[in-house]
């Protein structure tokens, strides 16, 4: 992997912590995009930048993590760094999505509704591609996020880049936030209600045995192209960074797409302070690689 260190100081042509929240959308707008598998209405945001050439936009599809929302300060400061018109990454425009159940979006949550929130995001692709004719070819996830949007290429195939940020790999793991003694609780037939803001998530055993039923590396085995970049806080508490390596390990044994893995030093699951600026100057750096469509299909 290459490990990236967050200097203080830093030259004028990287993002500041006042440039990020400064930072406002020349344009946005909210639709609803509707799954019919699930029968959830999602509602996404898409940031564009401030010039008219639609056509010519490439589009990145932000993935929010667990209990999170496309609203989230990570969501935004990304969309922001990746379409702002100061130190932007070019053409792009951002689409945001609150997965099913989450944010503003209707539709049943699961906390083992990894391949429901894959079909979410199928149906946002082709969404954008569909009404807006734009060139969605990178998606980036956070957290369970990450590990949707490499499960979604690995059934798709079609985005040139996936961004997988804070991925877990083991998720056998305890439910985030849940005690031994919930997981008992659970076991006896007990559905545990999990607070995010003013939102309630049911968790049931049900989820404990579908996410322990799921055999994640055989589902990675099926990715055939594309560049996956896999980025971990080194000191990411809620997913160890052993889970990024044992990922880009199977990545790279598979020898189907180019991998890379890069690691920032001292920051943690959620890349605060100057640890997220370097994470929006990291992925506007790979966003520039991208060439386009031709290299999604």
């Amino acid at each position: 992997p290459v490990i990236h260190r967050c200097l203080l100081g830093r030259p004028s042509s990287r993002l500041t912590s006042n440039q990020l929240q400064s930072y406002r959308m020349t344009r946005v707008r909210h639709e609803t995009v509707f799954n019919p598998a699930s029968e959830a209405r999602l509602i996404i945001s898409l940031d564009t930048p401030d010039q008219d050439q639609k056509a010519a936009w490439r589009t990145i599809v932000l993935c929010h993590g667990f209990l999170d929302s496309k609203n989230g300060s990570l969501m935004r400061n990304l969309s922001d760094g990746i379409t702002g018109n100061e130190n932007g990454s070019g053409d792009w425009a951002v689409c945001r999505v609150d997965f099913s159940g989450c944010g503003e979006s209707q539709g049943p949550w699961s906390a083992s509704g990894y391949f429901t929130e894959r079909e979410d995001l199928r149906c946002v692709v082709e969404h954008l591609r569909a009404k807006h004719g734009l060139d969605v070819c990178a998606i980036l996830g956070h957290s369970r996020g990450a590990l949707v949007s490499l499960l979604y290429q690995a059934k798709y195939n079609d985005m040139g880049l996936v961004i997988a940020v804070s991925s877990p790999l083991d998720v056998k793991r305890r439910i985030s936030g849940l005690t031994t003694e919930e997981l008992d609780s659970l076991r006896a037939g007990t559905t545990i209600m999990m607070m995010a803001g003013t939102k309630e998530f049911p968790v049931t055993w049900e989820d404990v045995e579908l996410r322990e039923s799921m055999d994640v590396p055989s589902q990675l085995a099926k990715i055939q192209t594309g560049t996956m970049v896999i980025i971990h806080g080194e000191m990411d508490e809620s997913v160890p960074i052993s889970e990024s390596r044992a990922l880009t390990d199977i990545l790279q044994q598979q020898g189907n797409c180019r991998v890379e893995m890069a690691v920032l030093q001292g920051a943690d699951h959620n890349f605060r302070r100057d640890h997220r600026i370097c994470l929006v100057d990291l992925v506007r750096s790979w966003l520039r690689t991208v060439d386009g469509l031709e290299s999604c299909k």
